[in-house]
């Protein structure tokens, strides 16, 4: 595997820490269309006035608001709740109720684990592979590939610091390596515990608790001592109520041809 040297290195850490209802703003005048349609988490919907309004949404971590004219407003959903988005034209003010629920799961890695699939294409001729990652609106493609080895000596490592804390060690669970191996691709887009689609992290499988990132680290050693080293992620390596967990190194490639390691790990109980 290929690595590049003198890379930054960068951790975070989470511990277990849509669906839009909505209409045009207006029928006729500018009333508000009493009649509501549905949207999937990461989908937006176009709010029109008639007049030039002053637009506002009462909670912006569930319905986002972006600009188009001031007559018209996308709302995006982002995260599961309610919100009331309002358009102030003059002393006269347009609401309307947006309710966001969880996006149903395209693919699930095991039915009822609730663990979302990873979307990949092959490359001929090659041991890396396209990888698809779901933004708030459309798609991105990712190029790279994991590495097993690295990922198992984390385990290792990870197991091993358990037990000099006197805590049990942690079985690995496909369900959450999946779901780790997604995370480790999709936050080479996003480097955050909000995923690219602007869902929460604990979105790609509801067996997941806690998580760890990290990237441009060589080796599982590494890794495990930066981790070690940050109190929030200290406490996830040695959160007492965690049973099982999955890891994923995932080499994605750079336009140079270099690669940089991005590292997840994913706590279940």
């Amino acid at each position: 595997m290929k690595k590049r040297t003198n890379m930054r290195t960068r951790i975070l850490s989470l511990a277990a820490a849509a669906m839009i209802t909505a209409g045009s703003l207006f029928t006729g005048g500018d009333a508000l269309a009493a009649n509501a349609k549905t949207i999937k988490v990461g989908s937006s919907v176009n709010l029109t006035v008639k007049k030039a309004a002053k637009w506002s949404t009462s909670n912006k971590k569930v319905a986002k608001l972006t600009k188009i004219s001031s007559v018209k407003y996308k709302v995006t959903a982002m995260k599961v709740g309610t919100a009331k988005v309002t358009a102030k034209a003059g002393t006269t003010s347009y609401t309307c109720k947006i309710n966001v629920k969880a996006a149903s799961i395209s693919s699930a890695a095991s039915g009822s684990s609730g663990t979302e699939s990873i979307q990949s294409t092959a490359i001929a001729g090659s041991t890396d592979a396209k990888y698809t990652v779901q933004l708030a609106s459309g798609t991105k493609t990712v190029i790279g590939h994991f590495d097993e080895s690295i990922a198992n000596s984390c385990v290792s490592e990870l197991n091993a610091y358990r037990s000099e804390h006197g805590l049990n060690t942690l079985k690995v669970n496909k369900n959450l390596v999946t779901a780790a191996k997604i995370r480790a691709y999709e936050s080479t887009v996003k480097f955050e515990h909000t995923r690219p689609n602007g869902t929460s992290c604990f979105t790609v499988s509801s067996l997941a608790y806690g998580e760890n990132l990290a990237y441009g680290f060589s080796s599982a050693s590494k890794v495990t001592v930066a981790w070690s080293n940050s109190a929030s992620h200290n406490a996830n390596m040695l959160r007492d109520g965690y049973q099982t967990v999955g890891i994923a190194c995932f080499c994605a490639r750079q336009s140079n041809g270099s690669y940089v390691n991005y590292f997840v790990q994913m706590f279940g109980k």
